[in-house]
């Protein structure tokens, strides 16, 4: 797999990335490709997000591939966060039918295509947020709870039961030293935890190396 990283000065304008975009898009030798985000605040991000080729978008952002996760249709690409947490839970057996989940954050990348693949996978879903009242009341009736909020230690030991299986997306960093959203030390010893960092970035990218090839044999490449 060849790889190219094009970066731009930040007062790039919004027509020269578009153009870029269709270059690629038109581009017989490029089978995906991601536009880094955030974008500088002069730039429409969902415009940029637009313009790209459904069939290239390994991130799976743009509304045609967020449109058939909606309506369970396989032949679209899943946004890789989303996808390796449902891989991680076939992988160890652990079904979604029956199970109530508790998803914490507010993101397109991850809350919004998370909830609709776990509700396609037949799980009863709440997501919260900074205006959920007490994200307690709904955690501690989860047998799955997925934090990315960005908060040290949001997620405590009173706030579950036991054997809960406890998915942190990311950490926090506090006078250099290194908070989950899962106060994991107190956690630890009765529930299902994934170790941050470790499980989410090499998983992240594995699954971004299978929706690159995913998109390579899509264009008929394969």
């Amino acid at each position: 797999m060849n790889f190219e990283l094009m970066q731009y000065e930040e007062n790039i304008s919004e027509s020269e990335i578009l153009k870029k975009i269709e270059e690629l898009n038109s581009d017989i030798n490029v089978s995906w490709y991601i536009i880094q985000l955030p974008l500088p605040a002069h730039i429409n991000s969902q415009k940029i997000i637009d313009k790209i080729d459904p069939k290239k978008d390994v991130d799976g952002f743009t509304k045609e591939n967020i449109g058939k996760l909606f309506l369970k249709e396989e032949s679209g690409l899943l946004s890789c966060t989303p996808k390796w947490i449902l891989k991680l839970l076939d992988e160890y057996k652990i079904d979604l039918e029956w199970k109530n989940v508790t998803i914490i954050g507010k993101s397109n990348i991850v809350w919004k295509p998370l909830s609709i693949l776990f509700i396609n996978h037949s799980a009863t879903v709440t997501v919260c947020d900074i205006f959920t009242k007490d994200i307690s009341e709904h955690t501690i009736k989860s047998d799955i709870v997925v934090s990315a909020a960005w908060v040290a230690n949001l997620i405590k030991k009173d706030m579950v039961k036991n054997w809960t299986v406890l998915i942190d997306v990311w950490y926090n960093m506090l006078d250099w030293k290194m908070y989950w959203d899962m106060d994991f030390v107190n956690l630890e010893k009765d529930n299902y935890i994934t170790p941050v960092p470790g499980w989410v970035w090499p998983m992240t990218v594995a699954i971004l190396i299978e929706n690159t090839y995913l998109a390579h044999i899509n264009l008929g490449n394969g």
